[in-house]
């Protein structure tokens, strides 16, 4: 291989490398909601922790507030909006296990589209009716997670790339030249 060709090969898989090389996400959860309202204590959960852009897992958790003792409910319903935004989407959030005597809600559905301020509200729905519970959070940028330089690496290195590609390419004209008139 030519060595100016291994050479845009190495700097292609040096760029794939810094593109693809993002630290794991903090596997860390943050609590929502802990709240108690007409005898039911709720707690809900989301991971991971720091939020950024993305999908996330929100469980949550139904007892009894005097004893502590799960309680069973109809079913449990998220319902987020971005601050910005203002439009709502609903998340249904099934029994973990399928198994309601457990009290535990979980949705591994959730997606977080863009940064900034969103509302959430848990939506409880019991024999008697249901409760919402209000909660806010704030959602980090996708960036945080590769770090802000990469916001300019990534386009100053895909700038270089292009520079050297062309400058090849005018190269191999100028070459081309040389060797037809000489």
């Amino acid at each position: 291989m030519p060595p100016l060709r291994r050479s845009l090969v190495l700097l292609a898989g040096l760029l794939a490398l810094l593109l693809s090389a993002t630290p794991a996400a903090a596997q860390g959860q943050t609590t929502l909601i802990d709240q108690i309202t007409d005898g039911y204590r709720v707690v809900a959960t989301l991971t991971p922790a720091p939020l950024s852009v993305g999908p996330a897992d929100i469980v949550v958790t139904v007892t009894d507030s005097a004893t502590g003792a799960p309680r069973p409910v109809s079913g449990v319903n998220i319902i987020t909006s971005s601050a910005a935004v203002g439009r709502d989407q609903l998340y249904i959030s099934p029994p973990v296990d399928d198994n309601r005597a457990n009290a535990v809600y979980k949705s591994n559905r959730l997606y977080f589209s863009t940064s900034g301020l969103w509302n959430i509200r848990v939506q409880v729905v019991t024999s008697a009716g249901q409760f919402e519970l209000p909660a806010s959070v704030e959602v980090g940028s996708v960036y945080a997670r590769i770090g802000e330089a990469a916001v300019v690496v990534v386009p100053a290195t895909l700038a270089a790339l292009a520079a050297v590609w062309l400058a090849w390419r005018l190269w191999r004209r100028w070459a081309a030249r040389q060797h037809a008139g000489g």
